[in-house]
Parts: structure tokens; sequence; C-alpha cells
């Protein structure tokens, strides 16, 4: 019987987007996409009678089984457990979240969606506030606290903009030194110094956890080697550790393991060429040429080599040093995630694609160094790597999902319908890359357990056994093959096991990292141990993760004028995200801002016509919708009255009316004035009547304001009058000149020859060409 290397293993290929599922049109009303669902609690596969007791995780040994340091025969593998930890965060409220998730995230993790979500930003915010703090802090160390961001760093005034409108608290806390003592600056700062001291046999890992100090895990003698960089000291391990302030040593049992499962593959239950759809964390078989040997691992990510077409990332162990090369679905119906250890073979289903790159460990697979006496930087020391294969020529029937699979319900699946783990409506979508945080919650899905879920605990460099370790199956092995990553670990949460290689890690609806294996310490923690996703993407040469992408919303349709910007969102778009826009055969790209819009212009000809629009980030793009345009002449705003103002008087002379319009536009008069004015570029438009125009009387204009290419505007009429300018009072004593001038007479016309006072107010007489007129006032009693 074949012996099948199951590895709780994963590697990832390159970050970036891939197409959505489901790349059809979509009517105007449906342009908003359902929203991504965020990665739930735990996993439920089978039934309570189908599922066995749950043991520690992948990086523990099951109780009846010693714990090795390397490849070994496999255990009954356990059923998948329910975490202890938070889960990732999703985004929307309860309202928005797929079928059943909510009361998921409710029961297993006791969270409201809301609480869900908060945990889930905090985590993105933070991964974004490490890349900034980093510029001017190295050392600093950035984590999430429930819904909360820690800030640990010497920066005397840290950039913390890369929060943006996020509702996070951001504590800052300033590192502190330890007096006497030196400090430990960094992972590799610390790993250079101990693996010059101790040599690399027995270390499981060197890294930094949410306090910011460091933890040495390892399984080391007492006394340092003597080496040729090293004399023979009789140095404990725990005296190295305290000669730093913020280091401290926890025992292991020396590299991690894979893991590795026995069994015989059945015929596939497909014929080749049958579409099937399938999802991030179902299970494949890696064999070799002859289909004699091989391994059972998960897949980590759906996605894309560099040239766009379709492509596997996975673990780069599964690949056993690339001695397998072809890859082969399994039925999910029959993986142990939903039957338990009741049934260990395998049924094969579909034929996946051949197995191209891989890395595990340094560049062509090769085993850390220890340290390096040559190495002009830090990188170099070690020959640290990551843990990453590439499957590529993906059949054509095959319809890869950029979601990863939840597992749930997964006890009523057949294993005549393999499609249900796609159907599976609490899958969940992913919509970006991202580096890992301390402090966040992080969610694996493996065709081993399933769905489970735990807390980012640390990050740093880790040792994994190769595949010439020795080990029970391989007693004569080469206790120099040993393999470092860059990773992160989640202790004592985080459920994975024989068969988990290569499973996706999200937080929230970020993927993270793939499952590389773990490692045992005496006190039995469980350490699952993840190569960290954008590292090991850096390593394929442009291979990138395929992500959903919401269907573009179109704000403006109908109706619409010549040139005139149609606007659309795409929610929750991730940077560098644009929308191809057709309208009528002409093909534009828009880009999508940081607040998810995107902006078009209309044809500048009248007519319908058609928009479609499309989503893409890399390779990635999402379904694409519909909406009918008509561009229409469009109507100038009718123009108003400001002088004197619509129905209002005036006081004669009138010299001009005047009002508001659309800026170069021309303002057409009729009625009792007649004439044209332009309005200027302040809005205003002025119009000058004559003398005989502007005098005394009632008036009706109407005016109307028309434009090239433009309908006219409605018309609008005023109704004004304008009024005598009534002479001033005169005070006692005037003369009659200044009462006409005050009146607007003059002497002349009365045939006076110059003046003459003005008599008291009780009556008086006023000589008019030789005569007399006796003006008389009778005081009112």
């Amino acid at each position: 019987m074949a012996a099948l290397l199951a590895s709780g293993t994963v590697a990832a290929g390159a970050a970036s987007a891939a197409p959505q599922e489901d790349p059809t049109a979509v009517a105007v009303s449906s342009t908003a996409a359902p929203t991504a669902s965020p990665a739930a609690a735990t996993n439920t596969p089978g039934t309570a009678a189908r599922t066995p007791a749950p043991t520690t995780s992948g990086t523990t040994a099951p109780a009846s089984t010693p714990t090795a340091t390397g490849p070994a025969s496999q255990p009954a593998a356990p059923a998948p457990a329910s975490p202890t930890a938070t889960a990732p965060a999703p985004a929307p409220s309860d309202a928005t979240l797929p079928d059943g998730l909510a009361t998921a995230v409710k029961r297993d993790l006791g969270l409201t969606a809301a609480q869900y979500e908060a945990r889930g930003r905090a985590a993105e915010e933070a991964a974004a506030i490490q890349t900034e703090v980093a510029k001017t802090d190295p050392s600093a160390v950035v984590s999430v606290a429930g819904d909360g961001i820690s800030v640990q760093t010497t920066a005397p005034d840290p950039d913390l903009k890369a929060a943006g409108p996020a509702k996070v608290t951001i504590r800052v806390a300033k590192a502190k030194a330890t007096p006497g003592k030196a400090t430990a600056a960094s992972v590799d700062a610390l790993f250079n110094d101990y693996v010059k001291t101790f040599g690399i046999h027995g270390l499981l890992s060197v890294a930094r956890d949410a306090s910011g100090n460091f933890v040495i895990r390892t399984g080391a003698r007492a006394t340092a080697p003597a080496t040729p960089l090293a004399k023979p000291v009789t140095l404990s391990v725990s005296d190295f550790a305290a000669k730093y302030g913020n280091v401290t040593v926890k025992a292991a049992d020396g590299p991690a393991q894979t893991h590795f499962a026995s069994g015989a593959p059945v015929r596939p239950t497909f014929v080749s060429g049958d579409p099937y759809t399938m999802v991030n964390g179902q299970g494949y078989y890696a064999a070799d040429a002859q289909n004699a040997n091989g391994e059972l691992c998960s897949v980590g990510w759906n996605g894309f080599n560099k040239a766009g077409k379709p492509a596997v990332i996975s673990a780069g162990h599964c690949t056993s040093d690339g001695r397998t090369r072809f890859a082969t679905l399994t039925n999910p119906a029959n993986d142990t995630a939903v039957t338990g250890p009741d049934i260990n073979a395998p049924s094969l289903l579909t034929p996946l694609g051949t197995i191209g790159f891989s890395q595990y460990g340094g560049p062509g697979n090769s085993p850390a160094t220890g340290f390096n006496p040559d190495a002009t930087t830090l990188d170099g020391v070690g020959n640290i790597g990551t843990d990453v294969s590439v499957i590529d020529n993906i059949p054509s029937t095959l319809t890869q999902l950029p979601r990863v699979a939840r597992w749930s319900n997964a006890g009523s699946w057949s294993p005549q319908m393999p499609k249900q783990i796609a159907q599976d409506t609490a899958n969940v979508a992913v919509t970006g890359v991202g580096q890992s945080v301390v402090g966040a919650p992080v969610c694996k899905s493996g065709r081993t357990t399933g769905w489970t879920c735990g807390t980012v605990n640390e990050k740093g460099i880790y040792i994994i056994a190769g595949i010439n370790f020795p080990s029970e199956s391989n007693p004569n092995g080469n206790p120099d093959d040993v393999r470092a990553i860059r990773g992160f670990a989640s202790i004592n949460g985080l459920t994975s096991y024989f068969g988990d290689s290569g499973a996706p890690a999200i937080s929230g609806t970020t993927a993270v990292g793939m499952l590389s294996g773990g490692g045992a310490s005496p006190d039995r923690p469980t350490i699952t141990i993840f190569s960290e996703l954008k590292t090991a993407l850096a390593a394929t040469g442009g291979y990138t993760v395929k992500i959903f992408l919401a269907t573009p919303a179109v704000q403006a349709k109908g109706a619409v004028h010549p040139n005139a910007t149609i606007r659309g969102t795409v929610a929750g778009a991730p940077a560098g995200t644009t929308v191809s826009v057709v309208i009528g055969g002409r093909k534009t790209t828009a880009a999508v801002n940081a607040s998810g819009m995107w902006t078009a212009t209309a044809p500048a000809s009248f007519g319908r016509f058609t928009l479609t629009a499309k989503a893409h980030n890399g390779f990635s793009s999402s379904a694409s919708v519909k909406a009918t345009l008509e561009v229409v002449k469009p109507t100038v705003p009718a123009p108003t009255f400001t002088q004197p103002s619509r129905n209002g008087s005036a006081v004669a002379p009138l010299t001009a009316i005047a009002g508001r319009g659309m800026p170069g536009a021309t303002i057409m008069a009729s009625g009792d004035v007649v004439g044209t004015a332009v309005v200027g570029a302040d809005g205003t438009w002025r119009l000058p009547l004559s003398s005989r125009t502007g005098a005394a009387g009632k008036y009706r204009v109407t005016i109307k304001a028309v434009r090239a290419g433009w309908n006219d505007s409605p018309a609008v009429t005023s109704a004004f009058a304008v009024s005598p300018r009534v002479p001033a009072a005169a005070p006692q004593g005037a003369t009659v000149a200044a009462l006409a001038a005050a009146g607007g007479a003059s002497l002349a016309s009365t045939g006076a020859g110059g003046t003459v006072p003005l008599l008291g107010m009780a009556g008086g007489l006023l000589l008019l060409g030789g005569g007399a007129l006796a003006l008389a006032w009778r005081r009112k009693l």
C-alpha cells in the first residue's frame, strides 16, 4: 500500500487578484454584488455520530502516538475541533452575513457581527500601520487586542495615518530596555546569535509575540557545541537568554514535523473533462508519474501564474522536493473533515493539473545552514526561506472560486454530489492578500480538520523537518535536513492534522498564510505553524491569489446629457482596482478611488447606448453589469430676475433689467422690453433700457435662456411697476429755485424772472406772469 504524504504544511503562490466567479452580466437593479462573506468560526463537519473526538492540533501528536521530530507513520486522524480563540473579522452586519454564518459567529465565538467586523477591520489597519511605523522603527511591534491596535515603538512620533477612518483604538507604548542587559532588536539578529552559539539542531523557532518580547523554542542540549566560531563553553540556553532583557526560552521537541498519512486512493469519481467548481481548502492528491507514491494535501489558494492563466498555490513540501508531478482533486464528501477517521482512503475526483515550481526551505529545497559567516545581510543567515508550490495546466473544465471552504453542514454531503462544497453559502470570499498581524484572529480550512480558528500569537523563523529527516519510516535519514521558513504560529487554539498541509489561512476576508506544519512541546501546547503568504508568493516569480471583487454599481443611468459624468462604485474594492467601461462599443478604463468611486464620460452624440462595467484587480475580475443610457439634448436652466425682482417694483428712471442664468447662455427678452443679453462667467446678465422704456408705468416682460446644442429654458414672466420719483418736502423758507430743484421744475416755466421767498405756512401769494395766486392752508382742528 503506497504511503500518502498528507502534510500539515502549506505554501502559497504570488499575491494578487483573480477573476470572480459567475462573470455574467446582471441587470442594473442587481448591480450591488453580495457582500463578501467573512471567515466564520469553527468547523462543524459531519454529524455528531460520525465526528470523533478531536486531539491536539497538527503540532502535537495524539496521546497514543509518541511525539516525533520528523515524518512518521500516520496515527489515527482526529476530527476537527472547535477552537476557543476568536475567528477572523467579517465586514457587514447580521443582515448581510451569509445564511447561517451570523448564527455560527454568535454560537462558536460568542461575538456579534459588529464585534466580528471590528476585529477584522483592526487586523487590516494594523498591517498597514506596521508597514508605516517600520519605516522609522524596524523593531516596532504592532498587534491587535480585541478591536484595538497596540503600537510598541521607540519612534518619538510614529506615523499612524495608515489607520485611516477606521474607528480603532491606538495604544502607543514606548519600548523599554532592561538596565544591565542587552536588547534583542529583531528576530533575524537573535536567530543569528543563537545558531552561532548552539547550532540549529533541536531548534523549533525564534519568534516575537504581542508584547514585543522574543521567544526561543528549543530542545537543544544544555551547553554550546564547539564550532569554528564558538569555542566550547558550558553555557546553557537559559543563560544565553538571560543576557537579554526581552528574551525567554521555552522547551520544545526540536524541529516541527510535517504530517504524513497512509492509504490508497480509489479510482476517480469524475471522468476527465466533466465540469467542476472548486474552492480553497479542499483536498488533493499529489503523486509521481506512476501514481504509485503520493501525498494528501489541501488546496491553498486558487490563483494565476504570471501570464494570468489559472493556477493553484499550495505547500512546497507537498511535492516531496519535486518528486510528485501530478495533482488530482479528492472527493470532499469522502475527506476526513467530513467522514472522520472511519474512512481513511481518499477518493479521487478529477484531474487538477501538473505540479510546477516548489520551494521548501531555501531556494532549490535547500536545508537551513545554521550560522553563515559569509552572509552579508541578516536575510542570508541560516538560508531562511518559505514553503510554497504551484500547480499549473488547470483543466478548462474546472471553475476556480475565490472563496475558502467553510465545511458547514458537511455531514449531509453525498459522495455523488461533490459540488456541495462549492455551493456552501457560508464559504468565505477572499477580498485581498496581506501580512499576518500578532493578536489578530485567523482561521484555516483543510481536508482533514476542516474549518478551525485561533489567534496569531507570534511571528518569526520556524524550523521544520525536511523530507529526508530521520523518522520511523526513515530511521537512517539525514538529521541535518531541517528547513527554515518565515511565518507565524497559533498556539493552543487552532486545530490541524495530517492532510491539512497547504490549508489557506485567512484573517477576516484577507488571505495571510498557508499551513506549514507543527511542533510539539513537553507541556504539549498546540503549536500550528503557517508560512507567511506574501513571502511565499514572492518566491514564485509572479503567481497571484484570486480575489473576490464586487460587481460595479452604476449610479447614473437612464437619460443623461452629452459628455456628462457617469458615476459608479465598487464595494470594498482593494487598492489598484479599476473598472472597464464599454459604452456603445467604446472602451475606457476608470480607476477606483479609496472611497470605492469611479467615473466615466457619456458619449457626445445623442441616442440610446448600452453601458457594460466590470471591475478588475490584477488578473481578478468581477461579474459585469449592464445599464441603458439615453443621451439627450440638455435643457438650459430657467433664468431669474434680480432687478427688479420678479413681479416687484422700481423707481423711475429704470436704466436696466438684470438677473442670473447659466454662464454662456443668451437671455432673450420679449413683451414690453425686447432685447438680448449674454450671461457672464459669474452667472449674471444685464439688459440696458432706453429713457423712454424705463419711464414710469407698468411692464410685463418674458425672458428665456438659449444655448447652441441645448433645449431652450422654460420662459419666465415678470409683471413689475416703475413708479415716478416723488419730490422731497421743502423746508420752511426755501426758495422757489430750491423747490424747483427738488421737484424737477425751473422758474423759467413760470415766467418769473427771479426767486421769491415762500410765505409762512398760514398762507401766501405766488406771482405767476404778473398775476397773483393765493395759496392758503387750512389748519385741521
